[in-house]
């Protein structure tokens, strides 16, 4: 693993989240083509997970235990469930995953003062990387900011300018910073409020229908508590102190809970006695 970088970007210096106000996303293509460094590029390919810099589960734990608390599963469309919309579309990206995969490649990008590649944007799938994704390499539009340059990148092909400006799915966006023009690309921006509005809806049909029921050995979706015998979905948590990640392990459980996939592994069981028809 090598990794060059022609200067030096102080810890403590400020961020830049503003976008670039130029109208019109052929546009924003054709400048930041014009103004990336030479040794800038966009490269589409596999990236292993070690690579990338993920996000912490209790970032996800947060806003799906403010879900639950808020009763915002009462609510059967994501409109009128407010502004959190973490858990509808964290179970619809974990049920596409598992069933599918990802249907487009993560945009990565190396952040220069962190030295770490990071997933945006796309947090919610980057939390599904780091929650399911076990095995394979994972397919990245990646931007070495800067020119910086890792092995990695030997395996991957230049993703130019054309297959941007016929992508009519496509979400791009400019930011100025880490001395750079930083693409931020979401190939498939459109079907994130569709599905989301799905899955709450879903969402809010499971939670009320009588057949819900969960016993679990911790203290995850409590109004729904049956024993153990009668409950439809059993959880069991090794939670010995040597547990690194319990975090992710509830999110994982509650999101395997809503979606009806049963999981098994040393550290969480997920047990379905009743099929689950999840949205297509």
């Amino acid at each position: 693993m090598k990794k060059f970088y022609p200067y030096t970007i102080l810890d403590r210096s400020q961020f830049n989240h503003e976008l670039i106000p130029i109208a019109g996303i052929t546009e924003r293509i054709e400048f930041f083509y014009k103004y990336k460094r030479t040794t800038e590029n966009l490269y589409i390919g596999d990236i292993d997970k070690s690579h990338l810099l993920l996000r912490d589960s209790v970032d996800l734990l947060n806003p799906i235990k403010q879900f639950f608390q808020a009763k915002h599963y009462l609510q059967d469309n994501s409109k009128s469930a407010g502004t959190n919309h973490v858990f509808p579309k964290i179970c619809w990206l974990a049920y596409s995953f598992l069933k599918n995969g990802f249907t487009h490649p993560i945009a990565v990008h190396y952040n220069p003062r962190i030295q770490q590649n990071v997933v945006h944007p796309g947090t919610a799938r980057g939390h599904i990387i780091k929650l399911f994704h076990n095995t394979t390499p994972i397919n990245c539009l990646y931007f070495n900011t800067g020119g910086v340059d890792f092995d990695f990148l030997k395996s991957m092909q230049l993703f130019d300018k054309d297959k941007l400006l016929e992508n009519n799915t496509l979400e791009f966006q400019l930011v100025a910073d880490h001395c750079s023009i930083i693409p931020h690309i979401n190939l498939d921006a459109f079907s994130v409020s569709p599905n989301t509005s799905t899955w709450q809806q879903f969402i809010h049909q499971r939670l009320q229908s009588s057949s819900f029921t969960v016993f679990s050995n911790i203290d995850v979706l409590k109004p729904w508590y049956a024993s153990e015998k009668d409950a439809s979905i059993q959880i069991y948590f090794n939670n010995e102190p040597l547990i690194q990640d319990m975090p992710g392990l509830i999110c994982k459980a509650l999101i395997l809970a809503i979606i009806g996939k049963s999981f098994a592994s040393d550290t969480l069981i997920v047990n379905h006695k009743v099929k689950v028809d999840p949205p297509k």
